[in-house]
């Protein structure tokens, strides 16, 4: 039963092949939100100033936002004059869309209209700024240094993206000065634009700005501290722990897991006693990046007593990272706890732990009574892989009632990737109930050898050998159309009926030839009725085309 919105598709479809453009785009005026999203993306593919104009003109459509927008990019540098005067538009909608899309498409013709929008309200001069990080134009350089002083601090973000994306050849040079600027806001921008690059120019001035009277400024130089080359910049870290405001002292902890100094590890456990939660807190997790197993004691420690919750679920991720035979056992003890987060996430840990014990862990947290701890445990297996992560998910699939659950496994066991678990998707499809999720997630078959799912082809269960079919059609792929033939010889009715089908699908003439012998000679009367059919409706397609 097909409804209004797939009769307008069909129009679409056949009417590209016949140059009937000005009919599609006399469809956008009254149809179906569904199909109006289908006749977009055929319009990306179509050419000419009408489908230009057609499309800028649906800019400003917020339910169709984000397909214009791809159809657009993909129109490319031809369609960019028409997007400069919708940038422009009185229409905020349209402007944002149109500024996204140039953004996209990337060309510099676009680069003075942009700027103009730099002076407009924050939400506008945003994406502005945005558009011109991804063109990249030294022509935007001037303009954008004057807004590094902007009040608005999500535009003064955006504009230190920007600058960060033109290779200016004077840009070191400018920054240094700004470095020096009387505005706090323009010194702690320029703070964090040559932290980024750790521009050579500019170190003395870095490590004088860990100092300065704004604590802004202050909490941008300590984060750009381990990218420095200078010994200085370790003191300086250790320094503003020991003596500054809880957030810069916050910093300070979490700088101390980016710098590669042997003593980073006892300044981080001296971290964890700070008064202030969020300085222990960043500390706990600069001991995840640091990762010496000295550090394991002082964080069990803080697992077991710190009074702040946020404390605890970064120790635990911090053990979780180190890993080792003491971090299984502690995080294993966690299980018991009441505190569902605390359980889950010490169940997230012990995924990340390469060890034999962890596994065992994690496969009994499949079975808790609360979704969260489920969801993490088989997220847990999918990154740990392996035959028993698969078994186990398997398992869980065949007795969970719950479909986030079951959504998850399918998913964990894509990201395992290999064949043990491609093939376990495979099999897990023949449960009718549950077939679409795991016929969707094959169909995507992204880094996925085809042959794993076409072996599938083979398997002893008819309903299995259907569904492989049916995965091999959706994936729309040559060898993949090669390998679903072989299903026109299957020794059952039911698996070369859905081959048939599945060629039907495709709507390709490839397989004729195979499929005229089925139509004559198959033993089965419906599939021989269903191959005839099917040859008599593109011999009619192609009489009338």
């Amino acid at each position: 039963m097909y409804g209004e919105g797939s009769a307008v598709s069909d129009i679409v479809t056949s009417t590209i092949t016949e140059k009937g453009v000005g009919k599609i785009i006399s469809l956008l005026g009254n149809c179906p939100e569904d199909s109006l999203h289908h006749i977009i993306v055929m319009l990306g593919w179509l050419r000419g100033r009408d489908v230009d104009i057609a499309l800028t003109r649906l800019l400003g459509d917020p339910s169709a936002r984000k397909e214009v927008i791809e159809a657009v990019v993909q129109h490319g540098r031809d369609i960019v004059e028409l997007l400069i005067e919708q940038i422009h538009s009185e229409s905020l909608k349209t402007c944002k869309s149109a500024i996204i899309a140039i953004g996209r498409i990337g060309d510099k013709r676009a680069v003075p209209h942009l700027l103009e929008r730099l002076k407009d309200e924050p939400q506008v001069a945003v994406l502005a700024a945005g558009a011109l990080a991804k063109i990249g134009d030294r022509s935007a350089f001037e303009a954008l240094l004057e807004l590094l002083g902007e009040p608005d601090p999500s535009l003064r973000q955006a504009v230190i993206s920007a600058l960060n994306s033109i290779g200016h050849t004077e840009r070191p040079k400018r920054i240094a000065q700004y470095l020096k600027h009387q505005n706090p806001l323009v010194r702690e921008s320029a703070v964090k634009i040559a932290g980024y690059f750790g521009y050579e120019e500019c170190v003395e001035l870095l490590l004088e700005s860990c100092k300065d009277e704004s604590e802004n400024v202050r909490h941008a130089a300590i984060q750009s501290m381990p990218f420095i080359e200078d010994r200085m910049a370790f003191h300086m870290i250790v320094s503003a722990l020991q003596t500054d405001t809880p957030r810069v002292r916050a910093a300070a902890a979490y700088a101390l897991g980016q710098v590669e100094e042997k003593d980073a590890a006892y300044y981080i456990k001296e971290a964890f006693k700070d008064k202030d939660p969020w300085v222990r807190y960043f500390a706990a997790k600069a001991a995840g990046e640091n990762r010496d197993p000295n550090l394991m004691q002082p964080l069990s420690e803080m697992i077991k007593k710190d009074p702040a919750h946020q404390v605890r679920i970064a120790a635990i991720e911090a053990m979780g990272k180190i890993g080792g035979t003491e971090a299984v056992t502690v995080l294993a003890d966690l299980l018991k706890e009441e505190n569902v987060d605390i359980v889950r996430t010490a169940i997230g840990a012990l995924g990340n732990i390469d060890h034999p014990e962890s596994m065992g862990h994690v496969i009994s947290a499949l079975y808790y009574p609360q979704r969260v701890i489920k969801l993490e445990a088989v997220r847990a297996l999918g990154k740990k892989g392996g035959r028993e992560a698969v078994y186990a998910l398997k398992k869980l699939f065949a007795s969970e009632k719950d479909e986030l659950v079951l959504q998850e496994v399918v998913e964990s066991l894509y990201q395992i990737g290999d064949k043990n678990a491609i093939t376990a998707l495979v099999e897990l499809s023949s449960d009718k109930a549950r077939r679409n999720l795991c016929v969707a997630k094959l169909s995507q078959v992204m880094g996925v050898p085809l042959q794993w799912i076409a072996e599938g082809l083979s398997h002893e269960d008819p309903a299995i050998r259907c569904v492989v079919v049916d995965i091999l059609a959706r994936v729309k792929h040559p060898d993949a159309t090669e390998a679903m033939l072989k299903a026109l010889d299957d020794p059952d009715p039911k698996v070369r009926l859905s081959a048939v089908n599945a060629l039907g699908y495709l709507g390709s003439r490839y397989g004729d030839k195979k499929l005229a012998w089925v139509a004559v000679h198959d033993p089965d009367e419906t599939v021989r009725g269903m191959a005839e059919r099917l040859i008599r409706s593109r011999r009619t397609f192609i009489s009338c085309n």
